[in-house]
């Protein structure tokens, strides 16, 4: 066998690949014995013609029936035999069968490129550092307060601690309503910082049953809008007292400075978890923006797919809608998917290099990391995962990115 591969780019090459016609007799003779096996030929009981009356009737097409076989064996075979590790589906670009004395045929496929990541070690890579002070603590009381409070109805707002019911119609510049722009029982909290300021402040000063005509800023548009004000509910905050840290922290505590504490350390934990997360992402893009090379259009692909997967997870048949436009979804998720198919090769290098691998150990620590948390016993976690790509590649990411977190220089930032 004559075999040239041609490198096309960084993550193509073509194997152009010759056989002999002594090379491609035993694969005939098989094509020849099959055939006859389900032959049924007049004269003869089904599979007992001739195998010489097979090949002078039938011999020409069997053979080139038996070229797609011939092609896939021989590839497959390249392909473990040289360890090439191919992304994505090969493309039969060229076939040429001569009877009686050769085939030859190209096929060209996608490879991972072969990229050194030699910057680990001096990335520097910033950090969030965040002490949660007593300011914060009191602010989550007072959160805390208003998502238990209890509302009574009033004729007026007295201050920020109102929730207004309204409904909006957008009207046209003669103050006549618009088509279309209707909203019904609108529940604005008007101690919420995200209303926007000017409906905020008219709607301080109203009066149950109020009418009022505002400019707002609607899809990024400039829009008036007519607000009928239906309701106002004062909101009665409970007192702070033992009883209500109990109630709130389900018996974990029962005082209100057992409250203060108990809260500093959870939002502690909560900005030391945001941290550690930023602090892995930073690492990530980091790495993805030092080293520049060329992704497989395979691979980006695949990831193009996930989550085009994702996205039909998100309705109840698995179907995305008629009106979904799927080449704008794939334009707009392209350079994502670029970044994430980036760090997958950048990933598997450095534990290639780094002789990091996922172990039987490692499969039994996230079972029994997530056991008790979904309700399944963990020897059955076990085995499913042992069989599942994605939950591997979930392990070496960690596995990754904890080596990393130890290599590069971290610069603390205060918040």
């Amino acid at each position: 066998m004559e075999l040239n591969i041609n490198k096309l780019s960084q993550t193509e090459q073509e194997a152009e690949i010759k056989l002999t016609w002594d090379e491609l007799a035993p694969y005939f003779e098989e094509a020849y014995k099959k055939f006859q096996a389900e032959a049924e030929i007049k004269g003869f009981r089904k599979g007992k013609a001739p195998l010489e009356l097979i090949k002078r009737q039938f011999g020409e097409q069997i053979e080139y029936d038996a070229l797609d076989d011939i092609v896939n064996d021989v590839y497959q075979n390249l392909v473990r035999d040289k360890k090439i590790e191919v992304i994505g589906t090969p493309e039969l670009v060229d076939v040429d069968y001569k009877r009686g004395e050769s085939l030859t045929f190209k096929i060209k496929y996608e490879i991972l490129p072969e990229v050194e990541i030699s910057n680990y070690s001096n990335l520097q890579v910033e950090k969030i550092v965040h002490t949660v002070d007593d300011k914060e603590v009191e602010d989550e009381i007072r959160r805390l307060l208003i998502a238990n409070a209890t509302y009574e109805e009033a004729n007026e707002v007295q201050g920020e601690l109102y929730r207004v019911t309204v409904d909006l119609q957008g009207v046209d510049q003669n103050n006549l309503p618009v088509l279309g722009r209707r909203s019904e029982d609108v529940v604005i909290d008007l101690d919420d910082e995200s209303v926007v300021e000017s409906l905020r402040q008219r709607l301080l000063k109203a009066r149950k049953d109020d009418e009022f005509i505002i400019e707002l800023t609607v899809d990024n548009k400039p829009e008036k809008v007519r607000v009928n004000v239906k309701k106002i509910e004062k909101k009665i905050l409970p007192d702070l007292n033992d009883e209500f840290a109990s109630k709130i922290t389900g018996g974990k505590v029962n005082t209100v400075e057992g409250l203060r504490n108990y809260l500093k350390e959870e939002l502690q934990k909560w900005w030391n978890e945001y941290s550690e997360i930023r602090f892995y992402d930073s690492i990530v893009s980091e790495l993805v923006r030092t080293n520049d090379f060329t992704v497989p259009e395979s691979l980006i692909e695949d990831f193009i797919q996930s989550m085009l997967d994702e996205e039909r997870s998100k309705y109840p048949d698995g179907k995305l809608p008629q009106n979904f436009d799927e080449q704008f979804f794939r334009q707009k998720k392209r350079a994502d998917a670029i970044f994430n198919a980036k760090w997958y090769i950048i990933k598997n290098r450095i534990a290639q290099v780094e002789g990091i691998n996922v172990t039987d150990e490692d499969f039994e620590k996230l079972a029994e990391e997530d056991s008790a948390e979904i309700g399944i016993e963990k020897d059955k976690l076990i085995s499913f995962y042992k069989r599942s790509e994605h939950i591997k590649e979930k392990i070496l990411n960690r596995k990754v990115l904890q080596f990393l977190k130890d290599k590069v220089k971290v610069v603390e930032k205060f918040v």
